[in-house]
């Protein structure tokens, strides 16, 4: 799966509804602040989230990061919607939930291990990144 940013602050997004959604979980950024995201630039998407009811898809913003952020799909537009095989649903809560590789899905802990440099969960998700290279 693979997205488009197209665009990187907040005020650029014309619902004002996700605005303040976006807002309750990115602080410290102005409104016309960039954040991080490269308008134009295709990311690879290694998974896609749902945590309070806001979609996320989780991309790395360079290629030598060793971990991906969660960004709000509506900085996105979707330009390859095919979902890998082997990605598993993983219900965490009545309101989070994620679409990720199997080997994440079935991991307790996964990306908070892996925000904790874990050796294992690093060992996994730079598998993961070399699979989503030869695609």
């Amino acid at each position: 799966m693979k997205v488009k940013c197209k665009y990187n602050k907040i005020n650029q997004i014309s619902d004002k509804a996700i605005q303040a959604e976006i807002r309750s979980y990115i602080h410290g950024i102005c409104d016309d602040s960039e954040i991080g995201l490269e308008v134009g630039k295709i990311y690879d998407v290694y998974g896609i989230s749902c945590m309070n009811n806001v979609p996320k898809y989780f991309i790395c913003q360079y290629p030598d990061d060793l971990y991906p952020i969660a960004d709000h799909v509506a900085f996105f537009e979707v330009i390859q919607p095919d979902i890998p095989h082997n990605w598993q649903f993983s219900y965490q809560s009545n309101q989070d939930y994620y679409i990720v590789p199997k080997e994440w899905a079935q991991t307790k802990n996964f990306y908070e291990n892996l925000l904790n440099s874990a050796p294992k969960e690093q060992a996994i998700f730079l598998k993961i990144k070399e699979q989503h290279k030869s695609k």
